[in-house]
């Protein structure tokens, strides 16, 4: 527990696990919307248009699938960064220790 208490505290699993939630409902939220608008305007059809698809929760999947490598790649570049000690899109500040 004590292994994942400091793997959690790392500035770049914060911001990865920042990453992953911005892009997880900025890809999720228009594509759930676009899936309810056409279930409204089947009911509001009463059965004249047909029933809405699979496609939009499709997309659905696709969207948080993007938003987890998303985020692994955020993962990775920041921590590369914090290794380096230099970064090239953010400050890199020395840990607090040394």
């Amino acid at each position: 527990m004590k292994i994942l208490r400091r793997f959690l505290a790392r500035d770049a699993v914060r911001r990865a696990i920042r990453t992953w939630l911005i892009t997880t409902l900025g890809l999720l939220v228009p594509g759930l919307l676009g899936w309810l608008h056409a279930l409204t305007a089947w009911a509001d059809g009463q059965g004249s248009t047909p029933f809405p698809d699979a496609h939009g929760l499709a997309y659905l999947a696709v969207s948080a699938s993007v938003a987890g490598v998303v985020a692994v790649l955020n993962l990775l570049w920041n921590a590369v960064e914090d290794r380096a000690g230099r970064g090239l899109l953010r400050d890199v500040h020395p840990p607090k220790g040394e």
